[in-house]
């Protein structure tokens, strides 16, 4: 192969490298209502293409995990529905330490489908889906402060996330802008569309460039399902599915604030290619290897 030739191949490869090296949507969720095998488990997942990479089982005693947060440095905080705790998490391996109690009546007879998300500023807030209520959580302790009493908030509010600063709500048919101080909640646009709902659980997460991602689980025992979010409209579409069922929650690293650099991500413990990124990896090696053949035959 003459020397010219293989040089153009290897830069035809390079591009083909970097264009699947991008940096991928990668989120946070736990398998909380999935099936004996998807059930109690952290995962690292995939938003673009719904690969579901398993990190770890949540410890015994922590069964329900319904919400998922991280804090500007990139620690992953979560709140156990049943024993009613704030946890924070170890991402290499999905263990997770108490940090406190969240001072609510425990049980699984007392769910409260409860989630979780933290602002610019380090603040807390947590939602229930079932007593409508927000709460600002003390990240140190686990001690709740109750923001809003059941009749400004409606019902139905699955998980938080912050989105610039303002703190956002997957309601059950529509998103809702929710006020820091006084928790009461705004809709925004008129629902999600083409008859979507996000019931008994589900996740929203925002991206590095601003976008908002969902996850359902809208098929019971069936792998969950991924949306795309409007954040003007609220409008939702179909993305597509993910490999395990039961996922909730949804968070796609430390909160993205106005004005700021996008915050450094948490640690990922899954290589940066895909499988087609690695394979052109290793055609470009063996071009190398290629043109420098005939120079060591000389």
């Amino acid at each position: 192969m003459k020397p010219a030739i293989a040089l153009r191949m290897v830069i035809c490869l390079l591009v083909f490298v970097a264009s699947f090296a991008h940096a991928q949507k990668l989120a946070w969720t736990v398998s909380s209502d999935g099936s004996d095998v998807d059930a109690d488990r952290l995962y690292r997942l995939n938003v673009e293409t719904g690969e579901a990479t398993l990190i770890g089982r949540v410890p015994d005693g922590n069964g329900d995990i319904e919400g998922l947060a991280q804090d500007a440095a990139g620690v992953l905080y979560g709140v156990d529905d049943i024993e009613k705790s704030l946890l924070r998490f170890n991402t290499s391996n999905g263990s997770a330490q108490a940090v406190g109690s969240l001072r609510l009546p425990t049980g699984l007879a007392n769910n409260l489908d409860l989630s979780i998300a933290i602002d610019c500023t380090g603040q807390a807030f947590m939602v229930s889906a079932v007593n409508n209520r927000v709460y600002r959580v003390n990240l140190s302790s686990g001690q709740p402060e109750q923001l809003t009493s059941a009749a400004t908030l409606p019902g139905g509010v699955t998980d938080l996330v912050v989105r610039d600063d303002v703190l956002l709500g997957l309601g059950e048919d529509r998103l809702y802008r929710i006020d820091k101080v006084s928790g009461i909640a705004t809709a925004i646009g008129s629902g999600y569309g083409s008859n979507i709902r996000f019931t008994d659980g589900g996740g929203v997460g925002v991206d590095r460039d601003g976008g908002l991602w969902a996850v359902a689980d809208r098929n019971p025992g069936r792998p969950s399902q991924i949306y795309r979010l409007n954040a003007d409209t609220g409008v939702a579409t179909l993305s597509g599915s993910t490999t395990v069922s039961g996922l909730e929650s949804l968070s796609m690293g430390s909160p993205l604030c106005r004005g700021s650099a996008p915050p450094a991500l948490a640690p990922i413990p899954v290589p940066a290619m895909d499988r087609a990124g690695i394979l052109l990896l290793l055609l470009f090696a063996v071009t190398l290897g290629l043109i420098a053949l005939p120079r060591a035959a000389r």
